[in-house]
């Protein structure tokens, strides 16, 4: 019997009013590599990550992790998923190495102090373990969300633009932590509206244009075969000021 695939979707569909914001996405996303979702800012991608996790439910279709449905066995779907989601909530009264404590009460008895500092190393926090969150630039605080999402050590991470707000250097580290966890055996399925972040980091693309599925292929041949204009791709925020959905 093989193996269920990380991610399966199957149709997933997703309206906001007359608008379909995603449309009958079929997709499959294969445990152990770093999976990059890629389209410009509105074409769907944070909108079919909250379907992904729960949080908010298709007209149509199903998605599936590690062969779970998230429709109908919500809770062994999302067991051993970390997820970074647009606007993170964090504890912004407490300081980082707290912040994490709180959230490490919810992922279980394994995750203890001398945990959380190698995670706020990972990600490169480290000498900010006490600093009050509400201190800490968009930047810092994207890490910080980064290492919640770690907490529990996940098998599954789900990024939703994991590099937004770093700087050049923080950028560079965040790409060689995911690479690091993909040899660790975790699958990543990252989003952005960045070619370069996905050239960087990712072993396969999908791209997304107005809720459409328009091409699966590894980074290697989008690269070699494909061009920005091919789908329509912007590497930087719209002219238009398209919403994220």
């Amino acid at each position: 019997m093989m193996a269920a695939p990380a991610i399966e979707f199957d149709g997933l569909t997703r309206d906001f009013g007359r608008r379909r914001a995603v449309d009958a996405l079929t997709l499959r996303v294969e445990t152990g590599e770093i999976f990059g979702f890629l389209g410009r800012n509105g074409a769907g991608k944070t909108t079919t990550i909250r379907c992904l996790l729960g949080l908010a439910r298709p007209k149509a279709g199903d998605a599936r992790i590690f062969g779970n449905s998230i429709i109908h066995n919500r809770l062994a779907a999302l067991e051993g998923v970390g997820a970074l989601v647009e606007s993170a909530a964090l504890y912004d009264w407490l300081n980082a190495r707290d912040h994490l404590r709180s959230c490490a009460a919810l992922a279980g008895p394994e995750t203890n102090d001398d945990k959380i500092y190698q995670l706020l190393r990972d990600v490169g926090l480290e000498g900010r373990e006490r600093d009050r969150i509400t201190t800490f630039s968009r930047g810092m605080k994207q890490r910080l969300a980064l290492a919640t999402a770690l907490l529990g050590k996940p098998r599954l991470l789900v990024l939703d633009e994991p590099t937004d707000g770093l700087d050049p250097i923080g950028t560079v580290d965040i790409r060689k932590l995911l690479k690091q966890l993909r040899d660790r055996g975790v699958t990543i399925f990252l989003s952005s509206h960045l070619l370069p972040e996905v050239e960087a980091t990712c072993d396969r693309v999908a791209i997304l244009d107005g809720g459409k599925l328009l091409a699966v292929s590894s980074v290697a041949d989008l690269k070699e075969n494909h061009t920005l204009e091919d789908f329509f791709i912007k590497t930087v925020g719209s002219a238009g000021g398209e919403g994220r959905t």
